[in-house]
């Protein structure tokens, strides 16, 4: 009886195990291959998702290979075993045409400054996303460079700062060194007034340190600054400017405003720019008025000035516009458009290619700063009258104007670039002009044998703005002169003036 009830127990114990298989099996049979199919799905999305992102960088490895051979430029034989470099970047691949009819929103405002952040998006350089918050938003430096710095409930001490206000007429001032068109801080010019104690000794751009050397953190309750005057409306920016009378370096400073207030979404009305400087007076004083409303010196400041809001400038020579070798400059469509808006000039022009726009720069002696009294000028043409008098045969149905850029007020200069279908200058601060050239322009940019064509600031510029340009390196020393003039070859202009009109005009024959 022992053994058969023991071999009865067994068999419901192995049909019990058989019973628990075969509900499992059933179980894998019903719902695994959902298991299996979800998994692979999942799996082959992420995969399309990967594969995407890997055709898209791909495609634009190809894009930027392209440009970079092609902005290598094509050489074009002149008469004399002479040649030009013909740079087309009007037919980069990849280049981005902005909508100007999106510029101005509904109100009347530049779209660029307001608070929709979806607006080209973009172009948004990728270094402005690395910041460091150093105590809950009172101080946050943007970038790895760190070249801009943003600020909350700050108040300038004008006490603590030392120099002279600026502003005088040259001529009062002839001589003077840089040193005296400086402003010193001490500790104490910027208050922050923050509950967080952070260590203010940071490794900056050397353009921010100047900013750091006068920078204290108290709290609120042990300032004065409840007393300040505040503008709790306004976004102060400080600019400590550098080569101020230059056009080329004033236009950094200026495109630097302009960037950092897209970046901080700051409109017009709520601007305030600082100049931390004692530069005198200089002729594109009014261009920074035209543009941002006038500029406050600091040397003017007698009495503590609180702001909710502060932006340090400090990107110095490392300012977008310096840096020659990037593929494109952010919003540099909607610079030019600002800029002409603001001094009211048209921003669009019709190329006629039966009668096109010629301008060639004159560069010559003109005081602009202290430290050169004599305003002596290199890089001239030696031979202007015959140059302008060969352009206007080869071309004769052209309108050619020779200017000296000096000799026109901003307004006037912006007016003839803007409706200019060639432009013709030797190497040099004047083309910074190329930003505010129409889109079916080009350029024509004369080296003398003593520079390198190395120096890309306008060829860059091109480049962003998406025109032709062409490059000439004079190499025969016997057309230097020793007063830094340089006689062009008449056949030489002519020819180059012929190529570029073939570029200006391909697309744009009647």
């Amino acid at each position: 009886m022992v053994c058969k009830s023991t071999k009865q127990k067994y068999q419901v114990f192995l049909f019990g195990q058989a019973v628990l298989v075969t509900v499992c099996m059933l179980m894998i049979l019903v719902y695994y291959p959902d298991t299996m199919y979800k998994t692979y799905y999942d799996e082959s999305v992420h995969m399309k998702e990967e594969l995407d992102e890997l055709i898209e960088v791909d495609k634009q490895r190809v894009i930027l290979d392209k440009r970079r051979k092609m902005a290598q430029g094509e050489f074009i034989p002149i008469e004399g075993n002479l040649n030009c470099i013909l740079f087309r970047y009007d037919v980069l691949p990849g280049n981005i045409e902005a909508d100007i009819s999106k510029m101005v929103n509904e109100e009347g405002e530049f779209a660029f400054f307001s608070e929709d952040a979806n607006y080209r998006p973009d172009e948004i350089p990728s270094w402005f996303d690395t910041a460091i918050d150093y105590c809950a938003g009172c101080m946050v430096i943007h970038g790895p460079g760190k070249y801009i710095a943003s600020l909350k409930d700050v108040t300038i001490y004008p006490q603590f700062g030392h120099g002279k206000i600026g502003g005088e007429n040259i001529e009062d001032v002839i001589n003077q060194s840089e040193d005296e068109e400086e402003i010193h801080l001490e500790k104490g010019y910027f208050v922050i007034n923050s509950n967080v104690y952070f260590d203010t000794n940071i490794d900056t751009s050397i353009y921010l340190k100047k900013f750091f050397d006068g920078l204290v953190l108290l709290k609120e309750t042990d300032t004065a600054s409840l007393h300040a005057n505040k503008r709790q409306d306004m976004v102060a920016v400080i600019v400590a400017r550098r080569d101020y009378a230059n056009f080329y370096h004033a236009t950094m400073d200026l495109y630097d405003v302009f960037l950092i207030s897209i970046l901080f979404k700051i409109d017009l009305y709520h601007l305030e720019v600082i100049w931390m400087d004692a530069h005198p007076k200089s002729n594109l004083d009014y261009m920074w008025e035209a543009l941002f409303g006038l500029p406050t010196r600091a040397g003017t400041l007698t009495e503590p000035i609180k702001y909710n809001k502060m932006i340090w400038s400090g990107f110095g020579h490392k300012s977008h516009i310096n840096q020659h070798q990037t593929e494109f400059l952010p919003f540099v469509q909607e610079f030019r458009h600002f800029v002409l808006s603001r001094f009211e000039v048209e921003t669009d022009h019709v190329i006629d290619c039966n009668q096109l726009r010629i301008t060639i720069i004159w560069r010559r002696h003109h005081v602009a700063h202290p430290r050169n009294p004599s305003g002596y000028t290199v890089r001239r043409i030696a031979n202007e009258g015959d140059v302008w008098r060969a352009v206007k045969e080869s071309e004769y149905t052209a309108i050619v104007n020779g200017v000296q850029l000096e000799r026109l007020n901003m307004v006037e200069q912006l007016e003839l670039i803007s409706r200019t279908d060639i432009l013709i200058g030797m190497h040099g601060a004047g083309l910074t002009h190329t930003l505010y050239l129409p889109k079916t322009s080009g350029v024509i940019e004369i080296y003398p044998e003593y520079t390198s064509v190395g120096n890309a600031h306008f060829r860059a510029m091109s480049k962003w703005r998406q025109l032709r340009h062409i490059v000439w390196l004079n190499q025969d020393k016997t057309l230097e002169k020793k007063d830094h003039q340089t006689i062009l070859p008449l056949h030489v202009i002519q020819e180059l003036v012929g190529v570029m009109k073939n570029a200006v005009c391909e697309n744009n024959n009647d």
